[in-house]
């Protein structure tokens, strides 16, 4: 499947099939959620001791987007924790492995294919003339889009506008470097390397299904090129409540140290956040007994507003979370 052309109007993002799209879509379910609040200022690396075998695991809390050299290449204890692990639990395997990414492919597509306006609606001409004017694509993104020849495409296609607008928003307030991978790609370069086993938290079915559910974010696409529009124009004072630019400003203090003085707060009554993070905890439970393992998973789900998240689940458990102190390597 070809990806739309615009993305070849930035160097690092590479035109290939869809092996980038569950980060995306990780993204999508993860981190664009615009309320905050704050509740907390803590690491996003946590401590987890099982209250029966008094073994020992780890909890990180990614930005899915970000790039690495912002946070995974700072700080040694994440490679040095990747390195000892007995099990690497992930969210998804995504197109790195063959069998999940055909489950993946045949959960969407048993959906039909939708048009560009099901996605944006009124708001559909703003996506193509923000791409017209800062990427120079001649073909409307609306046309690439509703001529691709199936749904999982159609939501590759749209999650790479997503990527593409929030990545030049990063650059524009500097937090990034086009030559680093993301986030979750250089973790899994390491867990690759390291040869460990992977536990997948997701399905591929749950997932598809609420792409829809969770349709809002083809919209989010609209709120982040405003964004865009206002850092284009030093408007500071209309990014100082903007609800999208706060998304920023949690990267910001990720990028800095990270750690946290709020946390992306998910809204109670999403109800496909609080069945995920059930699905996970069920999975990963029983591995937590046996210890040493390593999971990775979107920053919002650690709390999502102090009721849902993993951490206030497992302390509910019996288990012991606690922040673990992340010191930067000096460059």
């Amino acid at each position: 499947m070809e990806a739309i052309a615009v993305r070849l109007f930035l160097a690092d993002i590479k035109k290939e099939d869809l092996k980038t799209l569950f980060t995306l879509l990780l993204g999508m379910l993860s981190i664009t959620l615009p309320a905050q609040k704050n509740i907390l200022r803590g690491s996003v690396l946590w401590e987890i001791k099982d209250p029966k075998s008094n073994n020992t695991s780890y909890l990180l809390g990614s930005m899915h987007i970000l790039r690495a050299d912002s946070v995974v290449y700072k700080f040694n204890k994440i490679y040095t924790l990747l390195g000892s692990c007995r099990l690497y639990a992930c969210e998804s395997l995504g197109m790195t492995d063959s069998i999940e990414a055909q489950k993946f492919t045949n959960a969407f597509n048993k959906h039909a294919k939708k048009t560009f306006k099901y996605w944006f609606g009124k708001k559909a001409g703003l996506v193509d003339d923000f791409f017209a004017r800062n990427f120079g694509v001649k073909e409307k993104i609306s046309t690439q889009v509703n001529n691709e020849p199936d749904l999982i495409t159609q939501v590759s296609d749209i999650q790479t506008l997503a990527t593409i607008v929030m990545d030049s928003i990063l650059t524009q307030s500097g937090l990034q470097r086009h030559s680093s991978p993301n986030f979750d790609e250089a973790i899994s370069i390491a867990m690759r390397d390291a040869k460990k086993p992977v536990l997948q938290l997701d399905s591929a079915a749950f997932l598809s299904e609420n792409v829809f559910s969770n349709a809002s974010f083809a919209k989010d696409v609209t709120g982040y090129i405003k964004v865009f529009e206002k850092l284009a124009a030093n408007d500071t004072s209309g990014l100082k409540h903007n609800a999208y630019y706060s998304v920023v400003n949690t990267m910001r203090q990720y990028y800095a140290t990270a750690t946290f003085g709020f946390l992306l707060k998910d809204k109670i009554n999403n109800k496909a956040h609080i069945e995920r993070n059930k699905a996970w905890l069920k999975k990963l439970i029983p591995e937590l007994e046996k210890g040493d393992v390593f999971a990775v998973v979107g920053l919002d789900h650690l709390f999502m507003g102090g009721h849902y998240g993993l951490i206030p689940e497992l302390r509910k458990r019996g288990y012991i979370v606690t922040p673990v102190n992340l010191v930067p390597v000096n460059k």
